[in-house]
């Protein structure tokens, strides 16, 4: 059964949740053609109906890698998009591609472990969930005002170089607790003081922030994000 494969780099296991995230672009018949299977071997794989051998599972991830199909999904979502990316992050099958870019990265470094998932924005909490649910991280959200009691949250307060303001956000302490490791995901890069000030609090606990994931960033952000941030992992979708 599939809840008995290791939550290791399984050919297996990655094969199926790649054909369940392909599944919302293409029918079976569409998948069947690309990677030479036969469309009801795909259904069953990707409902959870049997599992395919590992040279099989193998042979599937070779193919849609060869065929570059993930990257051709993304730029068509991307372009259809046409400037409003917050559009994406309520597309069942957009999220669980990037969760799959997440998690896949994840796996790829066996040193990385999250712990918390960090929405930075309103736009971003689905895009976090779906990740937290495939990495089986705690999912969290920042807030910019709290009518809740202050005694669960940290609050920080930062000056915006972007807004030109000074700005606060709420965090749930379970969410930076000793030793976290964290990652942060948005639509935009675009307020990079407000992830130096998360950083700033995780570094009072011994946490950090592993991985900083975003569906677009301009150049110059995304420079400066990684000379700030050297030794956190940076996933940007689309660099303008």
């Amino acid at each position: 059964m599939v809840t008995e494969l290791e939550k290791s780099r399984d050919p297996r296991r990655e094969a199926i949740t790649l054909l369940r995230v392909l599944s919302y672009y293409y029918s079976f018949r569409d998948l069947e053609k690309m990677l030479g299977i036969h469309f009801q071997s795909l259904w069953r794989y990707a409902t959870l109906n049997s599992v395919p051998e590992k040279d099989t599972a193998e042979r599937i991830l070779y193919k849609v890698r060869e065929l570059n199909i993930i990257k051709s999904i993304i730029d068509n979502e991307l372009n259809s998009a046409e400037g409003e990316y917050h559009i994406l992050a309520r597309s069942p099958g957009f999220t669980n591609i990037l969760a799959y870019i997440i998690t896949d990265t994840i796996n790829f470094n066996s040193n990385m472990k999250l712990n918390s998932i960090i929405a930075l924005s309103h736009d971003a909490i689905s895009l976090a969930t779906t990740i937290a649910l495939n990495t089986e991280a705690k999912i969290c959200y920042i807030q910019s005002e709290s009518k809740l009691e202050r005694g669960g949250f940290l609050t920080i307060h930062y000056k915006s170089k972007k807004y030109k303001e000074l700005k606060s956000i709420i965090i749930p302490k379970d969410c930076i607790g000793e030793e976290t490791n964290i990652a942060i995901v948005d639509i935009k890069l675009d307020d990079i003081d407000k992830i130096l000030a998360v950083e700033g609090l995780a570094k009072k606990t011994k946490s950090k922030i592993t991985l900083a994931a975003f569906i677009i960033a301009d150049k110059e952000s995304y420079n400066e994000l990684q000379q700030k941030l050297s030794n956190t992992k940076i996933l940007v979708l689309k660099i303008t």
